[in-house]
């Protein structure tokens, strides 16, 4: 029977250790990701129910004539454009999560490159 040099056990059990290690780190971040695309997905919905609410009271002054200033009217059409603008960049922040969790999962993030790459002009 051959023995094996303790240099080689210490340094596979080290290698162990340290693959038990990155497997606890990608779960980790998996379970993170989950949660975070979750949550934006929560954002998005709020962000919806905003712009529906506030459209619906830009609606109802400009709809209802005589009875709104004219600065009644663009507050509202300001406050939409707002809730508007909001939801994008609450749209915008899924995404970057999306990618973020294909990302943890091992997906290919081909696309999110080959998008990049249109946006900067890489090759």
């Amino acid at each position: 029977m051959s023995t094996l040099p303790t240099n080689i056990v210490g340094t596979v059990l080290q290698s162990t250790l340290v693959q038990r290690q990155v497997s606890a780190s990608r779960d980790t971040e998996r379970a993170s990701s989950a949660v975070d695309l979750r949550q934006q997905a929560t954002i998005i919905d709020e962000k919806g129910s905003t712009v529906e609410t506030t459209d619906g009271d830009t609606q109802v002054y400009s709809d209802a004539e005589g009875t709104g200033s004219q600065l009644e009217i663009n507050d509202s059409q300001s406050a939409l454009t707002r809730a508007q603008v909001n939801r994008l960049g609450a749209l915008y922040d899924y995404y970057i999560r999306l990618a973020d969790f294909e990302k943890s999962i091992g997906k290919a993030p081909d696309k999110y490159i080959r998008y990049a790459e249109e946006i900067h002009g890489d090759s």
